[in-house]
């Protein structure tokens, strides 16, 4: 087993050769374990034969854990569970939660399978059918970019020279011949594409021929994905609230598409502080054989990892400070009439930088270039209301992640707030009190007297701040005291003013 890679603050944990033969391409066979910027348990996703789990190691400077014992411990224990630690910052609680939830959505084996089967299944079919033509199948989207889940549909693009399939009816036809049902046949769309339901292996799939374009698409997004650890279970997230907020139907529910979404969080992480992800189409490489001149621009992107992974080392943020940050930009930061969302340019454009202030782009209510093909706006399946419909969803998110880190607040953060008020108030209340014994104001000095005198004890036994170890069996106590003390300060100030008024008058 190899010794461990520090990258952006997490471990990876390279493969072994037998076992990287052993895996299918879409599993990642290696292992990842974030600290986060406090001394917490690091959580590590480690894949079996049987589906993705999520386990905790404890990650620390000071040593180093024998690698034989950590696989060994791994091939031992198939079922792990989280145990986040008591108190933990709101961020590093939710990023906690989200590993649980990712480790729920990822894809079994038994999925994974299933579309190798069905990729196979319709490959034969067609060579069977035609023989004298050739014909190669191939998955892409969701089911081969590291996204896809267990509910996630089948993306075939099926590539040949042979003229036939031009016609997508013909390619329907044969399907529904060797007993796949035909949902839906879209002759006229951009891309073709034939749905169909495999009553067999009880899987949806969409279907379409010579759209090479798209695998060069699935790679680049399979690429972003591999480079920083958190953009996966991020994407994956995002993508599942969008699903059920039914915010992912682009086709008929007047939304975005899932692979819009999926664009939106990359370049919300190339716009980081620093930046999580590159720019993989600026990054100076060698053309790709598949490249292709769209609108004048290569297709070719950076696809060497060896040069990618570690790009983010420098940006520490966590993935629940990164999830809450996106709803954020998204419902107050970002400007819908102004700005354009630019995966293929790594930053934000302006709608006059990219041309989209007048024609028909000037009247859609959200840009979001297409990385490819330039002109194209992923944007344009939602009109105003829709657009305006996300906001509040996204303001809605920000509410509820700001209500939740009220009620998730633990005693380390709330004592620390608290004690940043304590020698102030008492320094205030010295401060009045001297004023009074200078003045020759005896009454409202002596009524101070004992709050100062309180004060002072509590300073010299070291008690006048709140400890996070004591303050659920002391909390009865501070809460009667704190209702004493608004209730003698409320006193006070009345006492004040009414004196302030009569001065007022006596000097008139």
């Amino acid at each position: 087993m190899h010794s461990p890679i520090s990258v952006n603050n997490y471990y990876y944990c390279p493969p072994s050769v037998q076992h990287l033969e052993d895996e299918e391409e879409e599993y990642d066979d290696f292992d990842f374990s974030s600290p986060s910027s406090s001394a917490f348990e690091s959580c590590s996703s480690v894949l079996t034969d049987d589906s993705t789990v999520v386990s905790c190691t404890e990650s620390t400077k000071e040593e180093e854990e024998d690698p034989l014992s950590i696989e060994q411990e791994q091939e031992e224990e198939l079922d792990f569970s989280l145990y986040p630690p008591i108190t933990l910052p709101f961020h590093e609680s939710l990023s906690f939660s989200m590993l649980k939830l990712y480790q729920k959505l990822l894809p079994s084996r038994q999925s994974f399978n299933k579309r190798q089967m069905m990729m196979i299944k319709i490959e034969k079919l067609l060579n069977r059918e035609w023989p004298m033509h050739r014909f190669n199948v191939h998955l892409f989207g969701s089911s081969q970019n590291n996204l896809g889940t267990n509910q996630s549909d089948v993306d075939i693009c099926i590539s040949t020279s042979w003229n036939g399939l031009r016609c997508i009816k013909t390619l329907a036809n044969v399907l529904r011949k060797n007993g796949l049902q035909i949902v839906r046949t879209i002759p006229r769309a951009k891309v073709p594409i034939v749905k169909i339901w495999d009553p067999v292996l009880q899987l949806a799939c969409d279907l379409n021929v010579n759209n090479l374009l798209a695998l060069q698409n699935t790679r680049m997004i399979k690429t972003y994905v591999a480079i920083d650890p958190r953009v996966r279970p991020l994407i994956l997230i995002i993508k599942h609230w969008a699903k059920q907020r039914q915010l992912n139907d682009a086709a008929s529910g007047g939304t975005l598409s899932t692979y819009t979404w999926t664009c939106m969080v990359i370049n919300f992480l190339q716009t980081r502080n620093p930046p999580i992800l590159p720019n993989l189409h600026e990054i100076p490489h060698t053309l790709s054989k598949d490249n292709v001149q769209i609108n004048g621009m290569n297709s070719s992107f950076c696809d060497d990892l060896s040069r990618l992974v570690g790009f983010g080392r420098s940006n520490h943020e966590s993935l629940g400070g990164l999830l809450y940050a996106f709803f954020r930009k998204f419902a107050f930061e970002f400007d819908y009439a102004a700005q354009v969302i630019s995966v293929r340019s790594g930053k934000l454009l302006s709608r006059y930088e990219k041309g989209w202030h007048k024609g028909m782009e000037s009247k859609r209510a959200f840009c979001i270039e297409e990385p490819f093909d330039t002109r194209r706006n992923l944007g344009n399946s939602a009109d105003e209301t829709s657009v305006r419909g996300l906001q509040l969803e996204f303001e809605r998110a920000v509410i509820m992640f700001s209500d939740l880190e009220c009620d998730y607040i633990n005693p380390i953060d709330l004592c620390n707030k608290l004690n940043q008020f304590v020698l102030p108030e008492m320094g205030l209340q010295a401060f009045v009190f001297f004023i009074f014994l200078v003045t020759g104001h005896w009454f409202p000095m002596l009524i101070n007297l004992p709050v100062l005198a309180l004060n002072i004890r509590k300073v010299m036994n070291h008690q006048h701040m709140y400890d996070a170890t004591e303050i659920f069996r002391t909390l009865s106590k501070h809460k009667k005291e704190s209702f004493l003390k608004l209730g003698f300060y409320a006193l006070c100030f009345f006492f004040y003013l009414y004196k302030m008024i009569v001065s007022l008058i006596a000097s008139d």
